[in-house]
Parts: C-alpha cells; sequence; structure tokens
C-alpha cells in the first residue's frame, strides 16, 4: 500500500510557515557578519603585511600608505559585491576597473605634466624601471618605483582575494603573500631583514585563522543555533591556526638556511658564492680615475705587445646611467666564459685578427683591461662577463684583486669604422635603450639649448657627435686637474657653460649627455690610453688613466669618441674632412678616408635618393601588409573566441563523465545529483544545502509537474544509496536528470538568458553562486 507524503513547510525566522519553494533572498545587506566579510578583512590585513617585505629596497615608504588605500578599497568592492550576490568574474573586472582608475588618476597628479594625460602613467613605470637599474638598494626617492611597487601590490590583493573566496582555496594565497618577501630576499646587495619574512608569515596566519573560524561556524550538523552561539570557536581556532602555521614557518626557514646552493659549474655549496653570476651592482671606476691621474708619482700598471698598427684603448667598465648624480653603473647578469659573444650592434664584423698578450704588475681590480670589442681572451682564474658591454670582471673569492700580477692574452677586433658610412649612419637603439637613452626630466635647460646651437649645422647624428667633439676640443675647453667643488648637474652645467675647464671625465660625461639630447644613445667608459711604446713593447702608466664616450649607431654598434684635448688624438672616423686632427704632426687637416665619387662625403649633407622602387612591388607588398593584419585581426577574434568557449567546454566534458554511466551504483547515482547540483546553479539559484528530500523539494517548486516528479525520485535514490547498506539501483538516474534540465530551461524567460546559460555556464566558476534563493 503506498503512502501519501506529506509537504512540511518551512518555518522561518519569525515562527511562522510558509510553502516550500522559490522564494525571494532578503536583502544580501541586511544580513549579519558573512564568512565573506571576514575574509576580506584577513585579505586587507594579510596584503598589506605582506607589502612590508618592500621596504628595505626604498627610503621612500609611500607606496605602502597609498597601498593601504587602495588594497582597502579591492576588498571592500569585494566584500559588497558578494553581499549582493555579484558574478565572480563581475567582481573581479570592478577590482580591475576602480584600481586602473585610481592609478591612472594618481599617475596625472604625479606624472609629467609635459606629457599627454594617457602616456604618464606608462612613463612613470619606465622611469621605475631605468630608476631601479641604476640605483643601488636602498634605493633614492622615485615616482617611478612608488607606481610600480604600488601597482604591484593591488595586483597581488586582487590575487589573494579571488584564491580565498572565488577559488576558495585559502592555502594558495601563501604564492602571492610571499611575492613581496622573495623580491627583497633575492637582491644579492642586501640581505632582507627577518622581520619581512615575519610580517609576510603573521598575515598568511591571519587568512589560515578566518577560515578556521568560518568553517567552524558553518559546521552546526544541526545542532540548535542558541546552544551553538553559547560556544566560541575562535580560541580553538586561532589556537589551532598557531600550532600547524608557526611550526610550518619556522621549518620552512631553517630549511633554506641548510640547503645548498648549486652553481653552474657543478658544485654546491651554503653559502652564496662571491661574483658567481647573477645580478651584480659594480663600483663605480670612475671614482679613483682622478686620484689616480693626481698620484705624485708615475708607475707602470700594464705592459703589452700587439699586433696592431694602431694600438686600442684598454676598456675597464662602462657607466649608462645618468642621472642628477653623474654617470654610473648598472646592475648588470654576468655570465662564466673566455669567448664573448659577438659586438652589440655591429654588422658585417671584420676578422678578430688582433693578438695581444698583456702583463699587468700592480695595479688591484675586478675589471680586466682589454681593448673593445674583444672576441675571446685567455687568462687564469674565473671570469665572467656582461653581454651587453662585454666587460669582463673577476669571479673568484679574491675578485677585487682579480688582475694582480696577472699574465694573459687577447684576440680582438680591429676597431676601423668607414667615416663616409658612418656619417649616413642612424642612431640606433641597443638593448638597454632605457638606460643609455635617457634625457633626465630635470636636466638643466641651458645645456639642451647649448647642444642644439652646437649641432645646428650638422644634418646627421654622426655629424652631430663630430661637431660636440670638435666643439669640446676647441680653444674654448681646457684640460686642467684642478679639484671642482660641485657634483652631478651643478658640475655639468660649470664646465660647459662657465669656466669651461676640467679633465677627462667633464669632457667625456659632457659629449655623451650632449649625445643623448641630440637623439644618440650613448655611455661613458673608463680604462687606460694605449700608452707608449718603447721598443717591441707598450707601457701603459697609471696616469693614463682615462675616461671617453661611447655612442651607439645602427649597423655600426658602440663607437669611441675622444673629446679631451691634449690628451690622446680624436679617431679618424670622428674627424670631418674640413677639421685637423692632432693624429698628424703636420698642419694639414686629416680627413676621412675618402669614398667614392658617387658618395657623399663626412661633412657633407646627405643628397636626396631617388625612389626606384617598382609600383607593382609595392602595391604587391600592401597586398601583403593588409592581409597579415586581417589574418592578425582573425586570429585575435578566434583567440579570444577560444578562451570565451572554455566554460562551456569544461561544462560539457563534466556532464558527459557525469552521465556516462560507468561506476557502481552509488556513485552513478551521486554524479546525476552533482549534475542536478550544477544544473540548478548554471540557471541563477542558490543550491539548498539541506537534506537531499528537502532539496528534492524545494528543486520541485521551480519545475513543472513531469520534472518535478523526477526530481523528487532522483532525490530519494540520493537518499537510499547513502544510508542503505545493501543499496541495488533500479532506477536510470540519466533520463531524470535530463527531464529535471528540461523543467530548468523551461522556466527560463528570453532566449539571451538561456544563451548566457548555456554558454557561460555558472557553476564552472562556482557553486555558491546565484541572485535568486531557492528557500
Amino acid at each position: 500500500m503506498g503512502t501519501r507524503q506529506l509537504e512540511t513547510p518551512a518555518p522561518t525566522s519569525q515562527g511562522r510557515s510558509q510553502p516550500i519553494g522559490l522564494q525571494r533572498a532578503g536583502s544580501p545587506l541586511q544580513r549579519r557578519v558573512l564568512a565573506s566579510d571576514r575574509y576580506g578583512l584577513a585579505v586587507f590585513v594579510a596584503v598589506v603585511l605582506a607589502g612590508l617585505s618592500l621596504l628595505p629596497l626604498t627610503t621612500d615608504p609611500t607606496y605602502l600608505w597609498l597601498s593601504v588605500a587602495l588594497v582597502g578599497a579591492v576588498c571592500l568592492i569585494g566584500v559588497i559585491s558578494r553581499r549582493l550576490d555579484l558574478d565572480p568574474l563581475i567582481i573581479l573586472l570592478v577590482q580591475v576597473l576602480v584600481s586602473g582608475l585610481a592609478l591612472f588618476g594618481l599617475a596625472g597628479i604625479a606624472g609629467n605634466y609635459d606629457l599627454g594625460v594617457f602616456s604618464r602613467l606608462p612613463d612613470l613605470y619606465s622611469q621605475g624601471i631605468a630608476h631601479m637599474a641604476s640605483q643601488t638598494i636602498p634605493m633614492a626617492p622615485s615616482p617611478g618605483v612608488t607606481f610600480l611597487f604600488l601597482t604591484g601590490v593591488v595586483v597581488l590583493a586582487i590575487m589573494t582575494d579571488h584564491l580565498v573566496q572565488t577559488v576558495e582555496r585559502p592555502l594558495w594565497s601563501l604564492a602571492p603573500l610571499l611575492t613581496p618577501y622573495l623580491v627583497t630576499a633575492l637582491m644579492p646587495t642586501i640581505t632582507a631583514p627577518w622581520w619581512t619574512f615575519a610580517t609576510m608569515a603573521l598575515g598568511f596566519l591571519v587568512i589560515l585563522g578566518t577560515e578556521g573560524v568560518n568553517r567552524a561556524g558553518q559546521w552546526t550538523r544541526g545542532v540548535n543555533a542558541d546552544s551553538i552561539g553559547k560556544v566560541s570557536v575562535a580560541p580553538l581556532v586561532w589556537r589551532t591556526a598557531a600550532l600547524v602555521g608557526i611550526p610550518t614557518i619556522v621549518l620552512a626557514l631553517v630549511v633554506a638556511m641548510v640547503i645548498p646552493v648549486r652553481y653552474s659549474d657543478g658544485s654546491w655549496s651554503l653559502t652564496p658564492r662571491t661574483g658567481s653570476g647573477g645580478p651584480l651592482q659594480l663600483q663605480n671606476p670612475a671614482q679613483d680615475l682622478k686620484r689616480n691621474l693626481s698620484q705624485p708619482e708615475d708607475r707602470l700598471v700594464i705592459t703589452y705587445q700587439t699586433n696592431a698598427e694602431d694600438p686600442e684603448y684598454l676598456r675597464l667598465a662602462t657607466l649608462p646611467v645618468f642621472n642628477a648624480e653623474g654617470f654610473s653603473g648598472a646592475p648588470i647578469s654576468l655570465q662564466n666564459g673566455t669567448d664573448l659573444p659577438p659586438p652589440p650592434g655591429l654588422t658585417d664584423a671584420p676578422e678578430p685578427s688582433i693578438e695581444t698578450q698583456l702583463q699587468i704588475t700592480e695595479f688591484n681590480s675586478q675589471y680586466l683591461p682589454l681593448p673593445y670589442p674583444t672576441d675571446r681572451f685567455d687568462a687564469p682564474g674565473d671570469w665572467a662577463y656582461d653581454p651587453e658591454s662585454l666587460m669582463v670582471l673577476g669571479a673568484g673569492a679574491n675578485y677585487e684583486s682579480a688582475t694582480a700580477n696577472l699574465q694573459y692574452s687577447v684576440q680582438s677586433y680591429p676597431e676601423e669604422p668607414d667615416g663616409a658610412g658612418l656619417s649616413q649612419a642612424e642612431a640606433g637603439t641597443p638593448s638597454d635603450y632605457q638606460l643609455t637613452g635617457e634625457v633626465p626630466a630635470d636636466l638643466p635647460p641651458e645645456i639642451i639649448d647649448l647642444t642644439n646651437e652646437v649641432t645646428a649645422g650638422a644634418s646627421t647624428p654622426a655629424l652631430k657627435a663630430a661637431a660636440i667633439q670638435s666643439y669640446l676640443r676647441s680653444d674654448e675647453f681646457s684640460y686642467s686637474l684642478e679639484p671642482s667643488d660641485s657634483s652631478g648637474y651643478d658640475a655639468l652645467s660649470e664646465f660647459l657653460l662657465e669656466d669651461k675647464a676640467g679633465f677627462c671625465v667633464q669632457f667625456a660625461a659632457s659629449m655623451a649627455v650632449m649625445a643623448r639630447i641630440s637623439g644618440i644613445p650613448s655611455r661613458m667608459a673608463v680604462g687606460f690610453l694605449p700608452g707608449t711604446q718603447v721598443g717591441d713593447n707598450y707601457e701603459v702608466t697609471i696616469r693614463n688613466m682615462h675616461a671617453w664616450p661611447e655612442l651607439y649607431f645602427e649597423d655600426y654598434g658602440w663607437v669611441r669618441f675622444e673629446p679631451t684635448p691634449s690628451v690622446a688624438s680624436p679617431p679618424a672616423w670622428t674627424v670631418t674632412s674640413s677639421e685637423p686632427s692632432e693624429e698628424s704632426e703636420e698642419s694639414e687637416p686629416t680627413a676621412v678616408p675618402e669614398p667614392e665619387e658617387s658618395e657623399p662625403t663626412a661633412s657633407a649633407s646627405p643628397e636626396p635618393v631617388p625612389d626606384t622602387t617598382d609600383p607593382s612591388v609595392q602595391d604587391d607588398n600592401d597586398t601583403w601588409v593588409i592581409l597579415g593584419r586581417v589574418a592578425l585581426a582573425l586570429g585575435v577574434v578566434a583567440l579570444i573566441g577560444l578562451l570565451g568557449a572554455i566554460p562551456y567546454l569544461i561544462r560539457n566534458r563534466r556532464r558527459r563523465i557525469r552521465l556516462s554511466g560507468t561506476g557502481s551504483p552509488r556513485q552513478q547515482v551521486e554524479n546525476a545529483w552533482s549534475e542536478v547540483r550544477d544544473l540548478v546553479v548554471d540557471h541563477g539559484y542558490e543550491w539548498p544545502t539541506t537534506s537531499p528530500r528537502d532539496t528534492g523539494n524545494r528543486v520541485s517548486a521551480r519545475l513543472d509537474e513531469r520534472s518535478a516528479r523526477s526530481m523528487q525520485r532522483l532525490s530519494v535514490l540520493v537518499e537510499r544509496s547513502r544510508f542503505s547498506r545493501e543499496y541495488l539501483n533500479t532506477d536510470d538516474p540519466v533520463p531524470l536528470v535530463k527531464r529535471i534540465h528540461a523543467g530548468l530551461v523551461a522556466g527560463e524567460t528570453g532566449r539571451v538568458s538561456r544563451w548566457l546559460t548555456r554558454v557561460w555556464p555558472r557553476s564552472v566558476w562556482t557553486g555558491r553562486f546565484g541572485k535568486r534563493g531557492l528557500r
């Protein structure tokens, strides 16, 4: 005899009864403290504490106060949006949009007012990157670095918020929270203070503790709410988080200290090896140059033999960074080895035919003196090189005195740029253009005006460089080792605009700066002059130490110039045909190598070249360009479509697996139940977290009669499969799921709603989403 089930009314908070079925949820903003509220506060605290790890890198804490405001805004948006039950994707978009607008607005205030509004934020980022590459730790204040740090912290806040709440994996939040500490800890020039790790770890423990509180609050197991309210779970949760989290963090620190490091040569060590490679902040060799030039007694430092007719300068280091403090080096990444890569930017390089044997006496340096450009060298000891500048440095234990009493051989390229070709070359773009091409915004305008005046008659970059060199070598300037009380911009202005007297550093720095103003990338090099020939040998003394500029041209790479008068002669390729050269003892002017009659000389302006391009070829090129752009656009559209289809594909695969009919009878029923749960969520409803029978009644109230019977039947199958000792499934759950799905689809109004439910299934993102409630 069959039994008839009674519809049990669902109690309300006021004690009255109302029918089971679909009801509108009360306003989320009227609810008490939710789990998402606690998570939002925990994420805010954790990210701000993690942001403290960047403080040792800079002397300006402005980024921290700004990040407190922006991280607070990100977390507040998350809290309010989740109270309104918004889609996680919408929450993410709102957080990104608000953060971007805030950064854009702040950049409009702090950025360069000479630039357009939309260019100020990218310009600040570029300034920050260049400042970080040129400064020692801790860095001087820079708006660019502030914006880089601020942006990084805000991005980490958004990531942490969604890992904790959307993905529901609070443990995964360790990855973004650990990032600022790793940035500081991996800096080679400082040791991260202990408190940077401690603050990060404390923030992570806050998230873990909050997770415990939320889980404990949800695990009621049907106990009366009044009795639950009398029991405080917070102390137990925080005690558990401390007992688990603190030992884990301490163990991680201990393991990190005892794990050995493996180097590229295959060796292992428990301590970092000095000069073994990687980022390295170099000393500035220009600081000792003037002291060496002022030695009361000259002394021999290098003796060498070479097969070159005109020996080259022996370069130690290059200084690519220019700011208010003058020229300085930048952190570089060294590679071990004695075979150097081809010279950057130099096409059609000649054969490395110059052989040089060198013997260093009492000169102690971490830099190896080499002619530029060098192909390879053979020297005892450990050495590493910078691929961009081709500087070579000692990489052994005593790297600061790596050159003492060193005997080595060098194979180098002959430096003989073609003067006529160079005069027509364009200024190139080296890989470190952010450093070597930067003209500081606060450079005195008088220096810019002087440069424009000096180069007014030059038509190409090389001719502008030759004009600058000729100006600095003119009678207006004189060589002097008298000390100057000024430094930085003041010293540069004093040298160029007032007393016009100085030594090689002033001349080299002035030409390098004026070249940058003219659009030519430049850097200052420090090393030795070729020295004096004595028999078959050349002898270099400490007073031969010198500084000169190197300028970058397309197809020629880095080219040496010589603006210092009375000390060295300018290279032939830097002198125009009407300009006298000091290399000749006669008074007749020295010319660059004369080109053929059809080519312009170095001092001549370039002639316009007639366009001999075949119009049909040009049309074909235009067609290919158009086709290429169309293909690129189609590719972008296809990529966007593929990314947009990922949720649809994931959802379909889940459905096929669940309804495949594989597994035990119990598993088939559970799979069907999971599929119905996702279908309910996909159609915008909350999945009731009650018993299977009650859930079936609530969902059935939303369905038509046939679909409702299928839902109730499936809920009975779930109950039996979970609680029956010997369960034999006599019903196929797949047809039940299909009828339930049809009922949910029939309840949708509008084609757009049905289409979105199919192509953008909400259950892929979260199982808790729902604008409407099944109460």
